[in-house]
């Protein structure tokens, strides 16, 4: 007779069963049939006539209503139980241990109801909570889930009697869970299981430390190119003409572009003019009738044009877009992400989305209810003031952080993760999420960091919890509430639904409802405005969650939008607004903290339209202003008409007319048609040297032209 462990019980047959208990004091669960290929698992019971107590952790919380097949595992006396996706185990205390496995026939089991036929001296059970003797305490058996495994077991012998030893602990390990298709389960973690508190009246708010890293502010004024020049260096415009040139040369030997530093500054400081103005057509910048001559004095189209199809900030040899597909502009992302994150941090920062305008093949999506419905998603870090300290794109944000303790979440929520890297721990900084990132593990991690959070979050990331319904809530009235609380560690979480128009759901580890203020809001029944209730944890979000509105909204009144095929343009044009737009309210910052008033803060355009001056003026040499008609002008025209067929009276050779001796105008007798170029006035005005009739009006001065040109 095999005496072993691995013989001593058949194998297994178990049916999940999971029901939610009424109330936490009476729990009983009815009993059904049992043989030999089925055992059941049942939530907490009477046990009084029982010598197997249940043992049940608190991660055994999902289970499957399947049928599995438990392997037990008795080989050990006492030993640490692991399992696949759910964690039964068998506590229990005998007289002696090595009679349990070693003394007890196969042949004692009823087939019927798999338990011993005969027991001469039942097994006693000396578990209690209240003993200090045990080595679990009470917080151990949470879950309402347990194996019943034998009610008695019969010893090999009615001759053998065993004295009753001290009663000791046993956990049977079941480390093998196998369905009945013959398909082995992976062994996966299974949630914990939250236990919500519903609260009816707050009472106080939370007492969270006080914000430890106070920044100083700059009350130093500089001008606009001092602060665009904190994040576009000069090593980075040395780089990108580097790598401009080399990208040339790549194109055609035969024509480098040879662009310099400077140069680049100017068509950066080209390009910030021609986003004030709009014009859809870049060409008309360089027209006779553009509104200022200023950009065709600088650079000629057909230059700018040449940079802006040459523009490069890697080496297109060494890049590998599959395995990175901002390759080409990784140059610029990275040295941009370094220089925000080296500004001094607000205390209440934001994270939110941010879309680049775009409609290309290439990594674009389709936005939905967005200002923009095309383009490219970037993930922000922003401070309540409009300020940008990390950003992060979307292609980037499902890798998990590379940090010791930092769990890997899903792709949005490891995104926040890869943000807050930058944010120093332990100082409390206050983080407001939009409900594309809050969940219950990202609070409950970052709250472990100290550092808090609050944000809009789906009712169906809150397991365990059920909130009143939107119609009960609409009964009530707007601004009501259902409130509920989580203990987690040392904090405690909070999830609040708030009913105004519409019913929205929030999250926090430092804020409740407490205290309920109020506000107004328009009612379309009654036509006036009405009061609301509004809780703290609502009122502290809408106050601080618009930092990233701030920024866009500075970024959409003058973006920087040229057609191009290259997609990776769209982004650097992006990146350069990013840039301004974090420069002027660096410069509005420096100027509120001198307390000047706000109609006398500097606006983005006037800030925009300075920063362009100084790139285009700073250290340059300026061309000779081109004349808008050439010299050939008068002449040309003249032989142009003369061909056609026209009479048309001679006009003296170009060095007479601009000779500038004795050009006198005169009145005569009859009128005649202005001989300068697309002038087609009859007027008595003639030039008393070349006999040539030419008007000279308040509106148009063909004679000083004439003479000119």
């Amino acid at each position: 007779m095999d005496t072993s462990g691995s013989s001593l019980l058949p194998e297994i047959n178990a049916v999940y069963i999971k029901e939610e208990p009424q109330n936490d004091e009476d729990v009983f669960v009815k009993e059904e049939p049992i043989n030999n290929d089925q055992i059941k698992f049942k939530e907490e019971a009477q046990f009084e006539d029982q010598d197997i107590q249940p043992c049940y952790s608190q991660s055994t919380s999902a289970f499957s209503d399947d049928k599995v097949k438990c392997t037990p595992n008795l080989s050990g006396m006492q030993t640490i139980a692991s399992s696949a996706s759910c964690k039964p185990y068998i506590f229990g205390t005998v007289a002696d241990k090595p009679g349990l496995f070693n003394k007890v026939p196969s042949n004692s089991f009823d087939s019927t109801t798999l338990r011993p036929s005969k027991l001469e001296q039942p097994i006693t059970s000396s578990y209690s909570s209240d003993s200090d003797e045990n080595e679990f305490d009470d917080d151990y058996f949470l879950d309402p889930v347990f194996v019943r495994l034998l009610d008695t077991i019969e010893p090999q012998s009615e001759e053998e009697n065993y004295q009753e030893k001290e009663d000791e602990p046993i956990l049977v390990e079941i480390n093998s869970i196998e369905f009945e298709s013959g398909q082995l389960q992976s062994p996966q973690k299974s949630p914990t299981k939250a236990f919500w508190k519903k609260v009816n009246k707050q009472k106080s708010c939370y007492s969270t430390p006080a914000f430890q890293d106070i920044p100083v502010p700059d009350a130093s004024i500089s001008s606009p190119l001092s602060y665009f020049k904190q994040f576009f260096t000069d090593e980075l415009l040395e780089e990108m003409c580097c790598q401009t040139n080399q990208y040339a040369m790549q194109k055609d030997p035969t024509k480098p572009l040879q662009v310099t530093k400077l140069e680049l500054e100017q068509w950066i400081g080209i390009c910030m003019q021609m986003s004030i103005t709009k014009i859809d057509k870049t060409r008309v910048h360089w027209s006779s009738y553009a509104l200022s001559d200023k950009i065709s004095s600088i650079m000629s189209h057909e230059r700018w044009k040449a940079i802006k199809n040459s523009l490069h900030l890697g080496d297109n040899s060494k890049l590998d877009p599959t395995t990175d597909k901002l390759a080409k502009v990784r140059l610029l992302v990275d040295h941009l992400r370094e220089k925000f994150q080296n500004l001094p941090k607000e205390e209440h920062l934001c994270v939110d989305e941010q879309s680049v305008p775009f409609k290309g093949s290439s990594m674009k999506q389709y936005l939905h209810k967005k200002p923009i419905n095309w383009g490219y998603t970037i993930f922000v870090l922003v401070g309540s003031s409009g300020l940008v300290y990390d950003f992060i794109s979307y292609v980037d944000e499902t890798s998990p952080v590379d940090r010791p303790g930092t769990p890997d979440l899903d792709g949005n929520e490891n995104a926040v993760l890869h943000l807050l890297e930058c944010i120093p721990e332990e100082k409390y900084f206050k983080v407001y999420l939009d409900n594309r990132f809050t969940s219950v593990k990202l609070v409950e991690h970052l709250a472990s960091r100290k550092i808090m959070a609050c944000g809009i979050v789906h009712e169906r990331k809150l397991q365990g919890l059920t909130f009143k319904s939107d119609k009960q809530l609409q009964k009530l009235g707007r601004g009501s509430f259902d409130e509920h609380e989580m203990q987690e560690s040392e904090t405690t979480i909070t999830a609040l639904k708030w009913y105004d128009s519409q019913a929205v759901s929030f999250l926090s580890s430092f804020l409740n409802s407490y205290p309920v203020k109020k506000c107004t809001r328009y009612d379309k029944k009654r036509n006036k405005y009405v009061e609301v209730s509004l809780p703290n944890i609502v009122s502290e979000y809408n106050q601080h969650m618009g930092g990233a509105k701030i920024h866009d909204q500075f970024m959409a009144y003058y973006r920087t939008n040229f057609r191009s095929k290259d997609y990776y343009l769209r982004i650097v044009f992006h990146m350069i607004d990013m840039a301004v737009a974090n420069s002027c309210l660096l410069l509005r910052s420096a100027e509120m903290s001198r307390k000047m008033p706000s109609h006398r803060l500097t606006s983005l355009c006037e800030f925009k339209l300075k920063l362009s001056n100084a790139l285009m003026y700073v250290n340059k040499e300026i061309t000779k202003k081109r004349c808008c008609l050439p010299s050939e002008t008068v002449q040309f025209e003249y032989t142009k008409k003369k061909k056609m067929g026209h009479a048309t009276k001679p006009i003296p050779e170009e060095n007479i007319r601009k000779d500038g001796v004795g050009h006198l105008p005169s009145l005569a007798g009859r009128r005649g048609t202005c001989k300068y170029p697309k002038c087609s006035g009859r007027v008595h005005m003639f030039c008393m040297k070349c006999q040539v009739h030419l008007c000279c009006e308040k509106t148009r001065n063909c004679f000083a032209a004439f003479h000119q040109g």
